[in-house]
């Protein structure tokens, strides 16, 4: 019935079978400033700790997200990706942040199965006039281009650390 209770469906799984480590951040799912809060805190502990992640949001949290890029450096983020459905139509995204906000578009070809109780959801919250199409269920072109998302970071990282320059002492 309470359809954010698994978010993101089977994509955390998938990317976790196939090697990838998979953080699941729960957070406050009403009240906005709390949310912010609470990623906030979870990005500056895991700066603190040295921790290098990827983060993966989609459109219903993009304010969010923008706000907390524009006002912070987390040196924990090793990217940060807006995952959804025609990304060219959004706006914005170019202002300067800390962080840049990189896209996976989910082509509209792409056939979305969005379960009965998403829509329930929907509903039930009055967000249906609002909300980006999720409740994704994992069908082979999407699981696809979410381990090629994966894929691609991983090497990028490994790039990077390749070329910046050791200490010596």
């Amino acid at each position: 019935l309470f359809y954010f209770l698994a978010y993101w469906n089977q994509i955390p799984h998938w990317l976790a079978s196939h090697g990838y480590e998979v953080f699941h951040l729960s957070l406050p799912w009403i009240h906005e400033q709390r949310r912010r809060q609470t990623l906030h805190k979870f990005l500056q502990e895991k700066s603190e700790s040295g921790a290098l992640i990827h983060l993966f949001f989609d459109q219903s949290s993009l304010a969010m997200i923008k706000i907390l890029l524009s006002q912070h450096r987390y040196s924990c983020l090793s990217s940060v990706t807006l995952v959804g459905q025609d990304l060219q139509a959004e706006p914005s995204l170019s202002s300067p942040f800390f962080t840049p906000i990189e896209e996976l578009d989910i082509p509209t070809g792409h056939k979305f199965k969005t379960p009965f109780f998403w829509h329930f959801h929907q509903i039930w919250t009055s967000h249906w006039h609002s909300l980006h199409r999720l409740g994704w269920q994992l069908t082979n072109g999407q699981a696809d281009l979410f381990l090629q998302r994966a894929q691609f970071l991983a090497e990028r990282d490994l790039l990077q650390k390749q070329r910046s320059p050791t200490l010596e002492t």
